[in-house]
């Protein structure tokens, strides 16, 4: 299951912190959820904040020199109740700090008003977690990083028997292909590059595939003594069809390029991440500007 993070913390003193964290969170396969993703609602920035937290799996709390704006009935800070809400949840919680010697903080960011209520709150955050310090955005950013290296080692991809797919088709050089998706937990896990020519045009699923419902699948199965991954889909007419041996199709310019792309993801790497590597790609010996436009237009569904 997708993973969800929670970004807590003061926002102006954090800016450039928050937004180092933010990309850092880009490139793991995870939904990130703060204030500068909820948009309009109709209700308080409390509330909006307090239930985006019961939908997310960790909370990472970033604590600097600023206790921030204060609720008027409970007179604790939004920071504090979202911290407090996350604990009553049972939420995985991080905690970062901003270093009391070391710490790069600008005299602007210091709350003196509530430095008694900061200095009670980070007496409770040390007491019950082991704490993260940092000096800057820069090394909060890396910590953060670790940090997901650590809760996302697990996450290991083991094919399914079966994965549902998608199927994009264009021209590349002139030459009629097709990029297949595969997709596993609603994500995409496997990309293949295939080229039609005038005798294998019956392998090109496109041609006869259901518009509306072609249930596209890439299915692993036993071919005689050999493992092998067939295409199936519902044709026009309502049947099943299958494609044997597809990969045979696939082009050997852009065999490596999808296997290095569906590594990427298999382990967790951002849709968003590997269309910025896609888009930095390039090859002197080989047009790759219809391939990328395609394998990103294939991709932007699942961003």
């Amino acid at each position: 299951m997708k993973k969800s993070i929670f970004v807590s913390s003061t926002y102006r003193d954090l800016i450039k912190h928050r937004d180092g964290v933010h990309k850092v969170l880009e490139d793991f396969d995870v939904d990130i959820i703060g204030m500068e993703n909820f948009g309009a609602r109709n209700t308080t920035p409390l509330a909006t904040c307090l239930s985006e937290i019961e939908k997310s799996s960790f909370y990472i709390g970033i604590i600097a020199m600023n206790y921030g704006s204060v609720e008027q009935t409970s007179q604790k800070s939004f920071t504090q109740l979202e911290y407090e809400k996350a604990v009553a949840l049972g939420k995985d919680i991080r905690i970062f700090m901003i270093h009391d010697q070391n710490g790069e903080v600008k005299t602007g960011d210091i709350d003196f008003e509530n430095e008694t209520k900061l200095r009670n709150f980070k007496t409770i955050l040390k007491k019950k977690h082991t704490i993260a310090f940092f000096e800057n955005e820069t090394d909060l950013a890396q910590q953060v990083y670790d940090l997901m290296k650590e809760i996302t080692r697990n996450d290991v991809y083991i094919r399914p028997p079966v994965l549902k797919a998608d199927l994009l088709s264009f021209k590349l050089n002139g030459q009629k292909s097709s990029i297949i998706v595969g997709i596993f937990n609603e994500r995409p896990v496997e990309l293949y590059t295939i080229t039609h020519d005038g005798e294998d045009d019956y392998l090109d699923p496109s041609i006869d595939m259901d518009p509306i419902d072609s249930k596209l699948k890439i299915v692993r199965e036993m071919i005689g003594n050999q493992e092998m991954l067939v295409l199936q889909y519902v044709n026009k007419r309502g049947y099943k069809t299958t494609i044997e041996g597809f990969k045979y199709q696939e082009k050997s310019d852009f065999k490596n390029l999808d296997t290095f792309l569906s590594a990427q993801l298999q382990e967790g790497g951002s849709v968003k991440s590997i269309i910025r590597a896609i888009r930095r790609i390039g090859k002197d010996e080989i047009d790759l500007s219809d391939w990328k436009e395609t394998i990103i237009d294939a991709l932007k569904k699942f961003k």
